[in-house]
């Protein structure tokens, strides 16, 4: 039979060890809930870009210069921390009179990262109408 002294002993540890496995929890899942946060801003501003690159392409009259409006696009990006790269997913997609299409590349490395993943890759691709046609004279 315990004593009350004991007794109140063995409570305050149960209590400590209960706080420790806590926090240890928490903090897990707090750092996981700032990773996801940071994954899903990453993949917003990589469709943000490719949308503006797209955006930028529909308003040149040829190609060449809608890859060049495009690549413009994506080099003046002010990239975050945690962005380790930002490039154009091959060649622009250009149909006359009609659409542009641009995809994009993120890198991402996310703040306190996963195991085994070091750095996270977002592919967007963004179709923008051609609306100013030039008339034919």
């Amino acid at each position: 039979m315990c004593t009350k002294r004991e007794a109140r002993r063995a409570k305050s540890g149960q209590g400590l060890i209960e706080v420790l496995v806590g926090g240890i929890v928490l903090i897990t899942v707090g750092w996981f809930g700032l990773d996801l946060a940071a994954i899903v801003m990453a993949n917003s501003t990589n469709d943000g870009l490719a949308k503006s690159a797209a955006r930028a392409a529909a308003n040149q009259v040829d190609k060449k210069a809608a890859g060049e409006a495009a690549n413009q696009c994506i080099t003046h990006f002010a990239s975050a921390g945690i962005i380790t790269k930002v490039k154009m997913d091959g060649d622009i997609s250009y149909e006359p009179n009609k659409a542009v299409a641009v995809r994009t590349v993120m890198e991402v490395r996310p703040p306190v990262g996963f195991p085994g993943f070091e750095t996270i890759t977002f592919h967007a691709q963004a179709v923008e109408p051609i609306v100013g046609v030039p008339a034919d004279l």
